[in-house]
């Protein structure tokens, strides 16, 4: 496919990181990588499945790698009919209720080998009380494949596979998505406008953007929600995985969309923060990327090294960022499904000369930096503590009763008291 194209799923906002699978019959324990986008795998070959090892040099050989990317895999092989002798079931669960027209479910594209019967039964768990929602039969007659079926309010879905169009050959499931999934191309596209910078120091993270208006020509009344997936690729490579920020409808078919990255996701979520003292950096940069459900890929950073500090309460983004800027490290989205969290390569690839500045461009010179001052601040509790310590952050008949209260300090507290009347905390220094 040459030119712009931008895969857009109509889906249940977060819904696809919410829900986690569960199944018995699988090959690897990949399950999460149903939660990403745009998953994708070369042509596996495996000799114990018919036709899998096609002579033409498209099949590869699986990686050494302990879980390799493959979505889901069934363990059994097809029979000769291509039925299974047990049915393969996937179990979805999510805390939070969705409601969407339906699931596309993506299986094995390449060879197009995909089930001959598909049983979908919704449910609703609230309380540990299972409401039944209805079950639908679908017959797909490709390895892409939307079963229709708007559904509200749903948190459990079980999904029945009985067999497949090929024998002695496994189920390969890439993905899932809660809703409807479309790609505009063409002349369904204009002034696709696309941003993607790095910091190279983690001074900042920027948001990488794609704006662009779609003229739609199918007759479906899109939605364009916020959070809404968009992939967009050039030349038929991925460019960038954004989601929907906000969009304006113009006419019946014509819309106005911006989208941004994993970082603009990130920069609406909270964290709450901590003192860190020889947190392991890795662990840490995970924990803010799973507090806003972010896949990342973090590369370059030692096992064992740790960081030290203080981060207040803030968002996952200038959470990310302060990590980052200690280790020395960057985080990027572009030309990716996850975030890419690396250190960038330190050797000098190539040096510009003066003869490459063209007529019309500018080169300034600013002053030469000689020396940088640096402050360090340290966090330690007081040896003694006296009534003058004490400071009132919290009273609960201003600030509401109940369960799950946030309350924000303005410094880094312990030793926290709480009487009847009001609470109170002392602080160190």
């Amino acid at each position: 496919m040459t030119g712009v194209s931008i895969n857009y799923g109509d889906v249940a906002p977060e819904a696809k990181e919410t829900f986690i699978a569960e199944v018995v019959d699988s090959e690897f324990d990949s399950l999460s990588q149903l939660q990403r986008y745009n998953i994708d795998f070369p042509n596996y070959a495996n000799p114990c499945e018919l036709y899998s090892v096609v002579l033409d040099g498209s099949a590869v050989a699986l990686p050494d790698e302990a879980i390799p990317v493959v979505g889901m895999w069934s363990k059994q092989i097809s029979g000769a009919d291509g039925t299974f002798k047990a049915p393969v079931t996937i179990t979805l669960t999510s805390e939070p209720q969705f409601t969407s027209k339906g699931l596309t479910f993506t299986f094995d594209t390449v060879n197009n080998i995909y089930p001959t019967n598909i049983n979908i039964h919704w449910w609703c768990d609230s309380e540990g009380s299972l409401r039944d929602l209805g079950e639908m039969n679908f017959t797909p007659d490709s390895a892409f494949y939307y079963c229709a079926n708007d559904v509200e309010y749903y948190n459990r879905i079980v999904i029945t596979f009985s067999g497949i169009n090929m024998p002695y050959n496994r189920l390969k499931l890439r993905s899932i998505d809660y809703g409807y999934g479309t790609i505009f191309k063409g002349d369904e596209l204009r002034s696709v406008t696309m941003l993607q910078e790095i910091n190279p120091i983690s001074q900042s993270i920027s948001i990488n953007t794609c704006d662009f208006t779609v003229i739609s020509s199918k007759n479906i009344d899109y939605s364009f929600a916020t959070k809404q997936p968009l992939s967009i690729y050039h030349n038929g490579k991925l460019r960038a995985t954004t989601f929907v920020d906000s969009s304006v409808r113009q006419s019946k078919n014509t819309w106005n969309v911006k989208s941004e990255d994993y970082i603009g996701i990130a920069d609406g979520v909270p964290f709450e923060g901590d003192v860190y003292k020889d947190k392991n950096a890795i662990e840490l940069l995970a924990e803010i990327c799973i507090r806003a459900k972010i896949p990342a890929v973090i590369t370059g950073i030692e096992e064992t090294e740790t960081v030290t500090g203080y981060i207040p309460y803030t968002t996952c983004r200038e959470a990310l960022m302060q990590v980052l800027f200690v280790l020395g490290a960057v985080a990027d989205t572009s030309n990716s499904a996850v975030l890419n969290i690396y250190r960038p390569d330190n050797e000098v690839k190539q040096t510009i000369p003066l003869s490459r500045i063209k007529p019309g461009q500018k080169f300034t010179e600013s002053s030469t930096v000689t020396s940088v001052t640096v402050s360090a601040y340290t966090y330690a509790e007081k040896e003694e503590l006296t009534e003058s310590d004490a400071v009132f952050v919290y009273d609960a008949s201003t600030a509401g009763v109940g369960e799950d209260i946030l309350v924000k300090f303005n410094e880094p507290l312990y030793n926290i008291h709480y009487s009847s009347g009001h609470g109170s905390a002392k602080y160190g220094t």
